[in-house]
């Protein structure tokens, strides 16, 4: 049986991740990082990095040497690896990069992506839907990416929304697992004060649209628990 590490940079649990693994009988364990964190001790086949209101980028809240020696581990062995929000950037930190806010931050959004020709093709972003938009909720953007890596889709000002770092590495700006169960998840631990808890707020008043929207993802999660399901490597 595969195993799937799902750490969680105070993120919600992804339930349309984990009922995707669950189908394709992977095994799953949530963590949340802390500064603190022994991360489980175990060969896990895949690895999904989800973000929430912890900056990947913070050192005093993020275990960054354990976790980015983790994260350059299974790209290099090919683990398959999914970087969500946050989690996106840390795993992009963790290949050498230093990606942070482009001078005119766009606020957070439903953003419109347009795929790339490599997007259009790549084993992950392929099952994406044709007209694909998904939930950003910081003004994070991949300004800077590690050597080798190809951009998926851009959005409408054409900054990158989705990357693949490696063979069986991929990055994510926006959030392909939200739903309106996140949402109300994330309403209960956060205050109405920041511009992404506004925008939160607002998502809450949409649920039926947020979940037909979560659902154009399910494709995506689909095949990366397929990935995992068959992945022959651990880390």
């Amino acid at each position: 049986m595969s195993n799937c590490l799902i750490a969680l940079l105070g993120a919600p649990e992804p339930r349309r991740l984990l009922s995707r693994l669950r189908a394709h009988a992977v095994t799953s364990e949530v963590v949340t990082l802390t500064p603190d964190i022994e991360l489980p001790d175990a060969h896990w086949n895949g690895i999904a990095l989800v973000g929430g209101p912890v900056s990947p980028y913070d050192r005093r809240t993020v275990p960054f040497p354990p976790v980015g020696r983790l994260l350059a581990s299974a790209v290099a062995r090919q683990v398959p690896t999914l970087g969500i929000g946050g989690g996106g950037h840390l795993l992009a930190v963790a290949l050498g990069a230093h990606p942070g806010s482009p001078h005119d931050p766009l606020p957070p959004g439903i953003r419109h992506l347009t795929r790339t020709a490599q997007g259009r093709l790549d084993p992950l972003f392929r099952h994406a839907p044709t007209n694909p938009s998904w939930v950003e909720c910081s003004t994070l953007a991949f300004t800077d990416l590690p050597v080798g890596s190809q951009v998926l889709a851009v959005d409408e000002v054409g900054l990158p929304q989705a990357v693949r770092f490696g063979p069986g590495a991929w990055g994510c700006q926006g959030h392909p697992e939200m739903d309106s169960s996140t949402i109300a998840t994330c309403r209960e631990s956060r205050p109405d004060g920041s511009v992404v808890d506004r925008f939160v707020a607002e998502l809450a008043t949409i649920p039926g649209a947020l979940d037909d929207l979560g659902a154009t993802w399910d494709p995506v999660l689909e095949e990366f628990a397929s990935l995992v399901a068959g992945s022959t490597v651990t880390v």
